[in-house]
């Protein structure tokens, strides 16, 4: 029993409709309005969740969620209640829902109770009752309102422009108001939430429609006689020779009953065995639908013969219609070896040179080679034709296929060559036969858009089974399918799910496709590809893409079965010279077993030019999305990748230059590996230069940031750097300003201004220059830091602090001070025996050495601890590294340094004036500076020190060595008087501790 047919209901029966959801009992098609209300929205029928439900409106996009808290454009749908839920900034907002009903659960209400009403037992009485009430109330208003006096306006008001006398108001209102409201229901099903809005609709959809219903109505226009087959039996030439009518030979009655067009012909319900039938031009075939009206090739009809085809190849035909009758090619006929010819050819439908043509639920079984094939009379490959740019003449044009269903064909159950505007829409293909390729290598198809097809849409259609549910694609010999749209489109079972691809345009040594562009997919769903014996070597995928460029994914979803996608395998897979593709809004779940979610290929023949944007991956594969060598040019944001196994890794990239954003990893052993390297937290990376949180700036590298500046500051070079910074300009390489203002200026190559104003390093020669703390100050020299402060214009005039890397030397033009309590200025001096002299002995000089000093020596110095100055430590190398003239100076040479560019690998040269290095300098040896070796004395020469003195020391005593340690001389001597006693002396140490000052 069917909803959708009268039907008489006896005894208030709860009605379960369930529909089958096969050819028999397809589901139904279904769009209506609905309010919400309280957060939810009442379907008319439980939706089939494998067409999911679509909801629009003109104010937002929708977006279905299933665990997700339900946000603004958000909803959920119970699919076994028949409901959808939104959240409450929705409520009282109609919206349109689009679905495949597949039923529902009918209660009357006469089988429902009431629990808390003693008056009333079933609810069909209490509704029975408030009608009385309700009607009783009204009756008594109107019998008080008519029984009084009333005003002629309140008459007229009574009646309507027809005449027709209501018995008050009201009734003439509420009869003009369901009037309006009847306007609001639109032919789609959909209730309008005003005219005006149905209104629009209606233009939208006559404009999108309008070619299709101004043909379709000339095609009537066009009818001259219609007639049923069965007025021409009489023409049957074996009628009264076979007994049944199964087998009777219909082809002379079908072409006169067809003649030269202007016709509709109806075919009752049977089967109607003939030869070949050539449709003339304002035709319109119907019969009573695809498993009762049945046209069969005869067993005499040749191999290479159609079932149905238009008449003239040549010179075109027009306005044809098919519609409601099945189409058997009868294969078995044949037996079991034959050979299906080249080119357009045996199939069940095929129109060549035809434009303006329907066909409308058809079911194509057994084909030769095609269920259905819109097309030209010739392929590439049979007219002697064989180019990538070719275009076959002759194609269709403006063709719709709607309703209609394909099985079992040699190759293809729907396929387009060199045609365009074709609409195929809500059609099912399933199991493609494949017998006309060598066994176990079939591209048989369940929909291909093939060589040369133009504005194609592929709308609300379901593949199962096959070689590929939904392939766009082109030969060697022919150029690419372009402009395709497939909207909606579910494959099932197939090895490959959706495969855009251009033979020839795949290897390292194949040119780039010059066609094959333009391919949009929209909302559509990948289930379960897998292995099949059509074609043995081919990998399973879900979503392939090879050779095509500007292609749009949105709402793509993938679901897996474990054992369809092995080791080996990746879910959606962009490569062979694919690119410039958007994939947005994509799921993927359940291929535990593939090796990645999203491969994109690398090398020489990489995909480049991709963005992923909002991709989610549920307990799926090994690897969330996995990057390519070379692959350079890829934006990959807002990703969620879960699952729990804690195996594989979230992303990986074989090189570190492409865009990362939002990376959201759950559940897997590693983050994500790029270059290399493995992050234990997802990381963000952004290529190419930027300005952020800037008020202005330009960033004119792609390895340059212009970062919380203003005033418009310009990064120029690469690898530059302005932060913190306004009016600031970088160019060169390697330079950054950072905290700085003033029209600061960077032009050399690794230099860096910091907390600078108005200054600048402008030499291009420079390197290895820095300017910190500074105001209008310019540095001219390389391998130095300078510091300083000025008026009026930037100079070099204004420095007053150099620090020089390459000479090792300090200049400043006010005071150095030591602010520490160090106390003494000291030189290193090297021992006589080369053994260590402890600290506060007294030293004289001995053959350019020093020892303790004796009663009567010179006295040099103290060996000391408190030296705020320290000369001659040769801290980080021999002090005969480099060479040096008769007074001791450096002796320089002008070296040429090459330089090569990391990026480029290019090499650059500058000449610099450095110190020559000694020939006898040893670089692999180790050098240990003087602080470290015990021969080797901090001896204070000029200062305060601390001195070892005997029992003869007073404060204000000159004094003079014995053994090195301190004792009064009854003369001043070289002057070294004592300043203090810091520990007096102790005979058991043998020493007490004085402070002197050495001048």
């Amino acid at each position: 029993m069917s909803w959708d047919d009268d039907i008489n209901i006896y005894n208030d029966p709860i009605v379960f409709l369930s529909r089958k959801g096969d050819a028999t009992d397809p589901y139904k098609h279904i769009t209506e309005t609905v309010q919400i209300v309280n957060g939810y929205a009442p379907l008319r029928e439980v939706p089939e969740k494998t067409y999911k439900v679509k909801v629009t409106s003109e104010d937002k996009v929708w977006y279905e969620v299933e665990d997700e808290a339900l946000t603004d454009n958000f909803f959920q749908v119970d699919y076994i209640q028949g409901v959808v839920f939104f959240n409450a900034e929705n409520n009282n907002k109609s919206v349109t829902f689009e679905y495949y009903g597949k039923g529902g659960y009918y209660t009357p209400d006469s089988r429902m109770y009431l629990t808390g009403d003693s008056k009333f037992r079933l609810a069909s009485h209490k509704f029975k009752d408030l009608d009385r009430a309700d009607l009783e109330q009204k009756n008594r208003v109107d019998e008080l309102i008519v029984g009084n006096p009333q005003p002629s306006e309140v008459v007229d008001l009574r009646i309507d422009r027809n005449g027709r006398v209501y018995k008050v108001a009201r009734d003439r209102i509420n009869a003009i108001q369901e009037a309006i409201e009847d306007t609001f229901l639109g032919d789609d099903g959909r209730t309008y939430t005003s005219l005006k809005q149905r209104l629009d609709t209606s233009d939208d959809t006559i404009e999108g429609h309008r070619i299709k219903i101004e043909e379709f109505a000339a095609l009537s226009k066009k009818i001259s006689k219609r007639v049923a087959l069965i007025e021409f039996e009489h023409l049957i030439p074996n009628k009264n020779v076979v007994s049944s009518p199964d087998y009777w030979d219909w082809t002379e009655a079908i072409k006169a009953a067809l003649g030269n067009g202007n016709v509709e012909l109806y075919a009752p319900a049977g089967t109607y065995r003939t030869r070949q039938v050539n449709l003339p031009s304002y035709t319109h075939i119907y019969g009573d639908g695809f498993y009762n009206t049945i046209f069969k090739l005869i067993e005499s009809a040749p191999v290479n013969e159609f079932l149905f085809t238009n008449s003239d190849w040549n010179n075109g035909n027009s306005y044809i219609r098919v519609a409601d009758l099945q189409l058997d090619w009868n294969r078995a006929r044949l037996g079991s070896t034959y050979e299906i010819p080249a080119g357009p050819t045996s199939s069940g439908l095929m129109f060549a040179n035809t434009q303006y043509a329907w066909v409308n639920r058809v079911f194509s079984k057994d084909a030769g080679l095609h269920g259905f094939d819109i097309t030209s009379p010739e392929y590439n490959r049979t007219s002697g034709q064989s180019s990538p740019t070719y275009y076959q003449p002759k194609g269709c044009k403006n063709i719709w296929i709607d309703g209609c269903i394909a099985t079992g064909s040699g190759d293809d159950n729907f396929t387009t060559h060199f045609s365009e505007y074709i609409y195929i829409n809500n059609c099912l293909s399933y199991d493609p036969l494949g017998n006309v390729h060598e066994e176990g290598s079939a591209n048989t198809n369940c929909f291909e858009i093939d060589d040369g097809s133009k504005y194609v849409w592929v709308t609300n259609c379901r593949a199962i089974g096959g070689v590929r549910g939904f392939e766009v694609k082109a030969h060697n010999y022919a150029p690419a399918a372009r402009y395709i749209t497939l909207d909606n489109c579910t494959s099932i079972g197939s090895i490959r799910s959706f495969d855009l691809r251009h033979i020839g345009h795949h290897t390292d040594d194949d040119p780039v496709s010059v066609t094959a562009f333009d391919v949009t997919l929209n909302n559509c769903t990948a289930i379960n590809p897998k292995s099949n014996t059509l074609y043995q070597s081919l990998k399973p995928r879900a979503l392939i893409i090879s050779a095509y460029r500007n292609v749009n994914i949105s709402n793509f979803t993938a679901i897996g079965d474990s054992s369809g996608l092995t080791t080996g395998d990746s879910v959606i897979v962009f490569q062979y010279k694919s690119g410039f593709i958007n994939a947005e809004n994509i799921k993927v779940s359940g291929f535990k077993n593939a090796d990645n979610d999203i491969y994109i290929t690398g090398g020489s023949q990489r995909a480049d030019n991709i963005n992923i944007n909002n991709f989610v991956s549920y307990e799926s594969a090994a690897n969330g999305v996995y990057l390519g060598s070379q692959v350079l040019n890829a934006d990959v944001s807002k990703v969620a990748l879960y699952k729990t196994t804690n195996t594989g890794t979230g992303y990986i990239s074989v090189n570190s230059q492409n865009n990362i954003q939002g990376l959201s990893v759950t559940g897997y052993l590693k983050q994500a590996t790029i270059a290399g390297v493995d992050y234990t937290t997802p990381p963000s990376r952004i290529r190419n230069g930027m300005v952020i949180s800037s008020s202005s700036g330009s960033a004119l590298s792609d390895t340059s940031l212009v970062a919380a500046s203003t005033s418009n500051s310009v990064a120029k070079g690469s690898k530059n750097v302005i932060m913190s910074t306004s009016n600031a300009e970088t160019s060169g390489e390697y330079n950054a300003i950072i905290s700085s203002s003033g029209d600061s200026i960077l032009k050399n190559i690794r230099g860096l201004i910091a907390a600078s104003n108005g200054s600048g390093i402008t030499g291009t020669d420079i390197f290895e220059a820095v300017i910190l703390a500074s105001n209008n100050v310019i540095n001219p020299k390389s391998n130095t830091v300078a510091l300083g402060w000025g008026s009026g214009n930037p100079s070099s005039a204004n420095r007053k602090i150099e620090l020089d890397a390459a000479n090792g030397t300090i200049k400043a033009t006010g005071a150095i001070t030591g602010s520490s309590s160090f106390s003494d200025y000291a030189e290193y001096f090297e021992s006589i025996d080369g053994n260590k002299i402890p600290s506060g002995y007294l030293v004289t000089l001995d053959q350019g050495y020093i020892r303790k000093a004796k009663d009567g020596d010179d006295l040099l110095g103290v060996i000391s601890e408190t030296a705020g100055s320290v000369l001659g430590e040769s801290s980080f190398y021999w002090q005969g590294k480099y060479l040096r003239n008769d007074f001791g100076g450096l002796v320089l040479e002008e070296v040429v340094i090459t330089e090569i560019n990391a990026d480029t690998g290019l090499e650059s040269y500058r000449t610099a004036l450095l110190p020559k290095e000694n020939p006898n300098y040893k670089d692999s040896e180790d050098y240990v500076p003087r602080s470290e070796r015990q021969e080797w004395h901090i001896v204070g020469l000029v200062g305060q020190v601390y001195v070892r003195i005997d029992s003869t020391i007073k404060i204000g005593d000159y004094i003079k060595a014995v053994d090195g340690i301190a004792t009064k001389s009854d003369e001043r001597g070289q002057g070294w008087r004592v300043m203090k006693i810091t520990k007096p002396y102790v005979e058991e140490n043998g020493f007490g501790i004085a402070m002197i000052f050495i001048r």
